[in-house]
């Protein structure tokens, strides 16, 4: 369903990020983006039976990616780059990942355009609900979502779930000025609880988002089953009364 797959990528843009209100930005801008492609859907004259329902579930994963690489530039601008200002975060968050995510849009666009030449109806309606879902999730990750950051993100360490490194030393460096120097076990124990090691979030993060692409796979497929069966048992009963 789609309020579980919110959760879901609420909890792994916190993981992801380590900070829970640019993750609520980031699943407000998909929110926006699924209601935006739905939208467009209707306007294309489809109804939403079995094929709709399937492409929709990919919808939720091609939104969340755009807008994580995002988030996560604007996260680390502060972790690793010791930025703490709105305006410095994002422009470092869209200069380090911007070409990134311009190529992978521009990959997946050139790929679903192909679809839309071939005479299957489902392939069709795939490849043109993907080529609307690739350009409006990379207008929202590039235009709408740097643009709310820079107006109401994520300032200094608010919403962080840890420690910033470079605030933790500056604070350990007051506290050695007052207490003495610290024990390096100590150290050591901090820095395990209050950071974890970036590749192990990475890792972490990209097995949370493979569950969910499978989740919503699997509730579509079985969404696309129970509609053929309801579709079938309609024929039989119209064949029936006839």
């Amino acid at each position: 369903s789609v309020a579980l797959s919110m959760v879901l990528v609420f909890a792994v843009a916190t993981l992801a990020t380590r900070n829970w209100r640019l993750a609520g930005l980031a699943t407000f801008t998909v929110v926006l983006i699924i209601l935006v492609v739905m939208a467009a859907i209707v306007i294309y004259g489809y109804r939403l039976g079995s094929i709709e329902s399937v492409l929709l579930t990919l919808v939720l994963g091609v939104a969340v990616d755009y807008l994580l690489h995002i988030a996560v530039g604007y996260s680390d601008a502060q972790f690793d780059m010791s930025i703490d200002d709105r305006e410095g975060r994002v422009t470092h968050s869209l200069t380090t990942l911007g070409t990134s995510i311009t190529a992978g849009a521009l990959t997946t666009f050139l790929a679903a355009s192909i679809l839309l030449v071939t005479t299957i109806v489902f392939f069709s309606k795939f490849g043109k609900i993907m080529i609307t879902t690739v350009a409006v999730a990379y207008v929202f990750a590039i235009v709408f979502f740097p643009a709310l950051l820079s107006a109401i993100g994520p300032n200094g360490t608010a919403g962080n779930t840890c420690v910033p490194k470079h605030l933790r030393e500056s604070a350990e460096d007051d506290e050695e000025k007052n207490t003495g120097p610290a024990t390096p076990a100590s150290t050591h124990s901090d820095s395990i609880v209050l950071r974890s090691p970036r590749s192990v979030r990475r890792v972490v993060a990209g097995f949370v988002v493979l569950f969910i692409a499978l989740l919503a796979f699997g509730f579509g497929m079985r969404s696309f089953r129970l509609a053929q069966d309801e579709e079938r048992e309609a024929r039989e009963e119209a064949e029936e009364g006839s």
